[in-house]
């Protein structure tokens, strides 16, 4: 059940900049992709599929374990090559075939541990298209970092926010970073991320 109006909730969020954060990642991506507009998309733990509205692509495919997120990216998107799946990441990933040229997770791997966000990781490199891209946004721990931010960091749901390191250690020899930086600067509340631009390695 929504707790809070559609309208309300989009008036919250534009409050605190989070349409300009995702417009920046979906730059962050075309980038990472040298210009190129991806074919297909695979959007790990995709929520209410919010960039299946942003991004270009022939085919997107979101998935997410909570029902209700994916019947509200169903009702919402109305793109004929777009597709929403209700299932565990983990267990999606061991049946698909891919490939995909971007693998977006924004806010997928601090829920995850260390075993399980590794498996995620390699098997998105085993999904990606030669000069494909996987890349991650999720809430970080840092060194002298603003109370605040540490503090909403700390109160996340997510029970596995890291250091960048922690974050770093998870990506397995299949895949190599290309860009990891702190990112937040366009919202409106005291938020460090860490972004994480991987390609495959080979």
């Amino acid at each position: 059940m929504r707790m809070i109006p559609a309208w309300l909730e989009g008036w919250l969020l534009r409050l605190i900049g989070v349409p300009a954060a995702q417009s920046r990642l979906v730059d962050v991506c075309r980038t990472a992709l040298e210009g190129r507009a991806p074919v297909s998309v695979l959007d790990l733990g995709c929520g209410s599929g919010v960039y299946a509205g942003l991004l270009p692509f022939e085919r997107y495919t979101g998935v997410d374990r909570s029902r209700q997120c994916i019947e509200s990216a169903r009702s919402h998107c109305r793109h004929s090559g777009a597709s929403f799946q209700c299932a565990d990441v983990s267990a999606f990933l061991a049946d698909d075939k891919g490939p995909y040229d971007l693998v977006l997770m924004v806010g997928l791997l601090h829920h995850l541990d260390d075993s399980t966000g590794r498996a995620v990781l390699e098997a998105s490199a085993r999904l990606l298209t030669q000069g494909g891209v996987a890349v991650s946004v999720d809430p970080v721990l840092l060194p002298r970092q603003r109370p605040m931010a540490r503090l909403m960091a700390l109160l996340d749901r997510g029970n596995h926010v890291r250091t960048r390191e922690g974050y770093g250690a998870l990506v397995p020899d299949a895949l190599r970073i290309h860009e990891q930086r702190v990112s937040g600067s366009e919202l409106r509340v005291p938020q460090d991320l860490l972004l994480m631009v991987m390609r495959r390695a080979w």
